[in-house]
């Protein structure tokens, strides 16, 4: 996968769903990858999670010690 040159993202398209359960997350991110997606294209971010943005954004490793 390439980087974008104009915002640095290796990936010009994210997205997002929102699951009842964490289950229902697991079947999807399995359903994608028996579709073709590869596993490092896929990632499950639950409520609450402490450094959410290293997954959201994994390209930036603009993080100070609080995860911000």
């Amino acid at each position: 996968m390439s980087t974008n040159m104009l915002s640095g993202e290796q990936s010009n398209t994210k997205l997002v769903a929102i699951f009842k359960s964490k289950q229902g997350a697991e079947q999807c991110a399995e359903q994608l990858q028996q579709r073709g997606f590869d596993s490092n294209q896929l990632a499950i971010i639950a409520p609450h999670e402490k450094h959410y943005s290293r997954k959201l954004e994994p390209e930036s490793s603009s993080c100070d010690s609080r995860g911000r």
